[in-house]
């Protein structure tokens, strides 16, 4: 009995002949498919991933130049309020770590200022070598800073190493589950 014409649907990547062991590296993709991607699911999945992370990551640099434009050093005022409100509880002379903002970054300069005035200690991050984990390095304002990778100033290369308490880090955006969504660098 003849089966009739045969379908594919979107899901068949590939049309082999049933009768014969086919090499992968062989196979034609179905004609119907020219053009698709046919990456294996986890690649597939990664492609995505990947690419709805840059897209987010476009979007929310838009979202942030805008604002920065907008509100610039309010924002940064705003800031300081909220974050010394949320800093009230601890106790001075424990080490906050910050960062020097870049490009249209919200600047943290202001809240560092006023921590250290408080009694804290600052500290900021340093990239010792690409593909590790951030170091710290004490920091007070007025102290000498150096360019160190991407552009970012860092403190210069004797200041004293040190574990933060509290890290304040700079992001593109966060979701409702308080994930970060940062430059993609990994850090």
């Amino acid at each position: 009995m003849d089966p009739g014409p045969r379908h594919h649907g979107t899901h068949l990547i590939y049309q082999a002949s049933e009768d014969t062991y086919v090499n992968a590296a062989e196979v034609v993709p179905h004609p119907e498919l020219a053009g698709v991607n046919i990456l294996p699911n986890s690649e597939r999945t990664k492609s995505s991933h990947d690419a709805r992370k840059h897209a987010q990551r476009e979007d929310a640099k838009r979202m942030r130049a805008g604002a920065a434009q907008m509100l610039g050093i309010k924002a940064a005022e705003d800031a300081a309020y909220h974050g010394l409100k949320l800093i009230s509880e601890q106790p001075p002379g424990i080490t906050i770590a910050g960062y020097m903002p870049i490009g249209d970054e919200l600047d943290s300069r202001i809240l560092l200022s006023e921590l250290s005035r408080r009694g804290f200690n600052l500290a900021l991050p340093v990239v010792t070598k690409m593909d590790t984990a951030l170091a710290f390095r004490r920091w007070d304002l007025g102290d000498p800073l150096n360019k160190g990778a991407y552009g970012i100033s860092e403190p210069v290369d004797d200041a004293p190493t040190c574990v933060p308490d509290i890290i304040l880090v700079p992001l593109l955006a966060f979701d409702e589950n308080c994930y970060r969504l940062g430059y993609g660098g990994g850090y």
